[in-house]
């Protein structure tokens, strides 16, 4: 009984302390209605306070409409074009020689149109000649969503940690297996679902009204892209299939144009020492042989000088 006064209390204070602006939008709604109603029963034109009534119900929307859209909507349209800045400004850098952020030959995201005035970003990469990857990011009241999708080609075969693939890129991130995992066409989607702050309801609603609450939440969103991406695909690349590889030795990292225009799917990328590292691949393609590929890349590439060990797969 307790509790259920509780909630009735709650309720009723709720309905109270309903902000001025709710409750606009719920009068020119009401207005708009019984005007339409009015018009639609009594043929009589000219009524002047019903078009006068109807004209204060517009304003009351236009108000209501103000409020909702230059909140929520777009503070999530300035957050999401703080993060097409971040993941361009990643790939930008470059190949990183030492730290755990290096990007290695990691695919660039690129950010794609979608409907970002209702909270949806999208950003899609070329993981190998027609095989792409992509990351969708969603906004919404009281949580935020980031999923993944994956081509289920590359995520046959096992991890270097001895249990499937598909696993190992689950938990890639922090651990902890993703929200939800499921295949849908050629790929699979890894979703995860965020509530915690600055992910929260309450945070995306501090957004609306502090621009501190919106960079730090632009910050952390970013980032948590960033490393879901990366390190999903650093587990792919770690597959348990360096018996079937060919061995790549260059000067410098390869960029990922290397598996967008050729035939191949990056397995591993290492430093041996300073200024020589190893690039594990394999063919998706048969008909290419190993000078010949040597002879590609290295008119692609002439300054990364790249060879092509022909001796010994890894």
């Amino acid at each position: 009984m307790a509790a259920a006064h509780t909630l009735k209390d709650e309720s009723s204070q709720g309905w109270r302390h309903k902000p001025l602006w709710v409750w606009a939008g719920r009068t020119g709604s009401a207005l708009t209605i019984a005007a339409a109603l009015i018009l639609a029963i009594v043929h009589i034109p000219p009524m002047r306070w019903l078009f006068v009534a109807w004209t204060c119900s517009n304003v009351l929307w236009l108000w209501y409409g103000w409020r909702l859209g230059s909140g929520s909507l777009m503070s999530a349209q300035a957050v999401f074009a703080n993060l097409d800045s971040r993941i361009e400004e990643r790939w930008k850098a470059g190949n990183l020689s030492h730290g755990f952020w290096r990007t290695g030959a990691i695919p660039a995201l690129a950010p794609v149109d979608t409907m970002r005035e209702y909270g949806f970003w999208q950003a899609k990469a070329v993981l190998e000649k027609g095989l792409a990857g992509q990351v969708s990011v969603a906004l919404i009241g009281g949580h935020a969503r980031i999923g993944m999708f994956l081509p289920n080609r590359l995520l046959e075969g096992m991890s270097t940690w001895g249990e499937s693939l598909t696993d190992a890129v689950a938990r890639a991130h922090d651990g902890q297996p993703a929200s939800i995992i499921r295949r849908v066409g050629g790929d699979t989607l890894f979703d995860r679902i965020f509530t915690e702050a600055p992910f929260s309801a309450e945070w995306l609603l501090r957004c609306t009204k502090d621009v501190n609450a919106q960079a730090i939440l632009s910050n952390h969103l970013a980032w948590r892209v960033i490393d879901l991406w990366e390190s999903a695909l650093r587990t792919v690349m770690s597959q348990q299939s360096h018996d079937l590889g060919i061995v790549l030795h260059s000067a410098m990292p390869l960029p990922p144009i290397v598996t967008e225009s050729l035939p191949l799917t990056l397995q591993d990328v290492y430093e041996v020492q300073p200024g020589h590292w190893v690039t594990i691949v394999t063919l998706t393609a048969e008909e290419i042989g190993l000078p010949a590929l040597e002879e590609q890349l290295q008119m692609m590439l002439p300054d990364h000088g790249v060879t092509v060990q022909k001796d010994a797969t890894a």
